[in-house]
């Protein structure tokens, strides 16, 4: 049976990551109704991420056919790449091109996420392994959704060799306006955030319909001040504001395991007193029931996700970055149709320090331009059938040889070839 291999950064979990990987999922389901879809990623809670997801016919791919799996080959200095035990990693790579072919596997997809940047430049080998697996097997390699900010000039030359996946779309305008310098190629396409695949269904499976509005918090520790910035907005102030715009619950949601929640009795003791009840929420609850929302929620949260399917959903909030990886992200959900205030956390401590400015916020009519989101629904929609109808197609020698050559400038030991 002919079989698909996605490769993202999920199984942490992260619900951003597993929220694109399921958008995938089901949009090839759709389409291609008999493949067996493979998910690849570093996470070791893969297999219960999709477990929690409730889909059919999707599995974790093993090592013999992990893009990930090579990532440990790669060392990087300056702008030169240079690969560990090469010998090894060729049978490697040929190894698992074997295997996809042994599975009839029709396409590599590297999905949505910001994974591949200077932050986390051990990622950078999968745009090579890719390549290398894609050509060792005759099948396409394509790219939809990524981030690729921030980046460090000396690592273009390794965004560069991305101009050779068969289709490539990012996520927002300046990893479009990168790309778009560095590679030679008409296929760059910015179609905003793989998660529209989502509002662009019959039912949005990202999201978990509420009777009852709620404060939303979602705030990470990573690149972000969570805790400090938690205790402003749940102070006896803020909670009043909010019962008296007739919102009752508080929500914590956990994107990942170590993003905030309310563990102290004495903070619970504190938010029940005003009359208010306290759900924490994980990640993993997240992968399977979505995000809770209402018309009259309102939203708090520094992850990028959470801003963008919460506003083009309808609920209200405010965005907070503190990090200029999140500064561009942010933005981006914005561009896309957003109208959240998006700050960073000194602005927005002094916001949540004043009442009149928290309840102006929350009584904001419309959290979305319809115009601009629709725009990037048709955007994104239109990539995605480009992508489904070139699956199980081939690809051309011309490619070989130029990949060849630039791989030859990228790499330190030209023998990997």
């Amino acid at each position: 049976m002919k079989s698909c291999l996605l490769v993202g950064s999920v199984g942490h979990p992260n619900f951003g990551d597993e929220a694109i990987m399921r958008v995938w999922i089901d949009n090839y389901q759709q389409v291609l109704h008999d493949r067996i879809i493979f998910c690849d990623g570093p996470g070791r809670n893969l297999k219960k991420c999709i477990d929690q997801s409730r889909v059919q016919n999707v599995h974790v791919a093993s090592e013999l056919q992990s893009i990930y799996s090579t990532v440990g080959y790669f060392d990087y200095t300056g702008s030169k790449v240079a690969i560990r035990d090469i010998d090894h990693y060729k049978k490697t790579i040929k190894l698992i091109a074997k295997n996809l072919r042994e599975f009839e596997t029709e396409s590599i997809h590297l999905f949505g996420g910001g994974y591949l940047n200077s932050l986390w430049k051990h990622n950078y080998g999968l745009i090579i392994s890719s390549l290398l697996v894609g050509l060792e097997a005759k099948i396409p390699v394509f790219a939809s959704g990524l981030g690729v900010l921030p980046c460090d000039p000396k690592n273009h030359n390794l965004l560069k060799l991305l101009e050779y996946f068969i289709d490539l779309d990012v996520r927002d305008k300046e990893s479009f306006n990168l790309l778009s310098s560095l590679c030679n190629s008409s296929a760059i396409s910015f179609s905003g955030d793989d998660v529209l695949l989502a509002f662009c269904a019959d039912k949005n499976i990202l999201v978990n319909e509420e009777d009852d509005p709620s404060i939303v918090i979602c705030l990470q520790n990573d690149l972000f001040e969570g805790y400090g910035f938690l205790d402003k907005i749940l102070s006896d102030d803020c909670l009043s504001v909010y019962i008296n715009k007739n919102i009752k619950n508080i929500k914590i949601i956990s994107a990942m395991e170590d993003d905030v929640k309310i563990q102290d009795q004495a903070t619970l003791d504190r938010i029940q007193s005003f009359g208010m009840t306290v759900t924490n929420i994980d990640h993993y609850a997240l992968i399977e029931q979505g995000l809770p929302v209402n018309k009259h929620s309102f939203y708090i949260t520094s992850r990028y996700h959470f801003h963008l399917i919460a506003s083009l959903w309808g609920c209200k909030g405010i965005a907070v970055s503190n990090h200029h990886y999140y500064d561009v992200k942010h933005n981006s959900v914005n561009i896309m149709g957003s109208l959240w205030k998006v700050c960073n956390l000194d602005e927005a401590t002094n916001i949540f320090l004043d009442s009149e400015k928290i309840s102006y916020l929350i009584e904001l009519s419309s959290s979305y331009n319809e115009t601009v989101r629709k725009f990037y629904m048709s955007k994104k929609i239109a990539f995605r059938d480009s992508l489904l109808q070139k699956i199980g197609g081939t690809i051309d020698d011309s490619f070989n040889m130029d990949f060849v050559v630039d791989l030859i400038k990228t790499i330190d030991a030209p023998s990997v070839l």
